[in-house]
């Protein structure tokens, strides 16, 4: 046990110095000591082995790209803001024009359908207009057979499937009030949408318009 703590202890000033306390100590054993000494010097040296690689291996992986901490400096910052200024100014017209687009075609398209339905309704009743009784639930469901699906909201306005009704005489425009999705004459058949807005890819057109 004693020249085992000697040994360590010696070990820690290097190779040359163990290599010759381990030389010594063989010849005065004879060799005896030499499998536990070894064993001793093998798990010293490998200790010091690992901890200089793994020194190493930190001090490169504190060195690579990955570990590097790199902020934007200001005209980065400002070059950037810029290209952001930029494409917004360009893309946001652009999405309200898309927006616009499928209003207006979305109205376009709720109206032919309603007016084809009332030209049916029409056709098989000889000639009699739907909606004489002035009220949008029992127009609607005179409609009905002739839509494919529910009756259809309005788009624009109030944005709802109302029916205000009105039997004022052949004017064009129907004069519009905004107080419901759509405006029916029942007396000529003329269905418009009851909204005074202006469209958004037409300006000099108004909704109750188309």
């Amino acid at each position: 046990m004693l020249l085992d703590a000697w040994s360590r202890k010696w070990l820690s000033g290097g190779q040359m110095r163990f290599v010759r306390v381990w030389s010594a100590l063989a010849d005065l054993t004879g060799g005896g000591l030499r499998p536990r000494f070894w064993q001793a010097g093998r798990m010293a040296c490998g200790k010091r082995v690992s901890a200089a690689r793994g020194s190493r291996m930190s001090e490169a992986a504190s060195d690579s790209p990955m570990h590097r901490r790199s902020g934007f400096t200001l005209v980065e910052l400002v070059v950037v803001i810029m290209i952001l200024g930029i494409l917004a100014a360009v893309a946001v017209p652009k999405l309200f024009n898309v927006t616009g687009t499928a209003t207006d075609n979305g109205l376009r398209q709720s109206l032919s359908v309603v007016r084809n339905a009332i030209e049916l309704y029409a056709a098989n009743n000889n000639g009699q207009l739907p909606g004489q009784a002035q009220d949008s639930d029992a127009f609607k469901k005179e409609l009905a057979p002739y839509l494919r699906g529910e009756f259809p909201k309005s788009p624009v306005g109030t944005k709802d499937s109302v029916v205000h009704f009105t039997g004022v005489a052949e004017t064009d425009p129907m004069p519009a009030d905004d107080t419901s999705g759509w405006l029916y004459n029942y007396r000529d058949g003329r269905f418009v949408a009851n909204c005074t807005a202006q469209s958004k890819t037409d300006p000099s057109v108004a909704y109750y318009q188309f």
